[in-house]
């Protein structure tokens, strides 16, 4: 998962990015809105890295390595964004909804 030059979500209408990729990457003025899940549920070489001058209005939880942080990183921490993000009603909330991860994840 790379995110290159690109705003994800927005003040008005934040997400809930999860990334199970084996490496979640931000470079080159990523900004996003909402709260940033990166996992390594799907092995081992999950984490995060980042490169150039990136930014995360929200908050962010890497479970896996930190691997590299080249350039300026910042997350703003914003409540009224992660309430947002994770209102009832949103797809993680939806009973009788689907996931691709394994059992253990679930």
């Amino acid at each position: 998962c790379k995110l290159t030059s690109v705003q994800v979500g927005s003040a008005d209408e934040p997400v809930f990015l999860v990334s199970a990729a084996d490496s979640t990457e931000l470079a080159g003025n990523a900004v996003i809105f909402g709260v940033l899940f990166a996992t390594n549920v799907e092995g081992t070489a999950g984490g995060l890295t980042t490169a150039g001058t990136n930014t995360l209005y929200g908050a962010g939880i890497v479970e896996g390595d930190i691997k590299n942080f080249n350039g300026t990183y910042q997350i703003v921490y914003n409540d009224d964004l992660v309430d947002r993000a994770t209102k009832k009603g949103s797809l993680g909330k939806i009973y009788g909804g689907w996931t691709d991860f394994h059992q253990d994840w679930r």
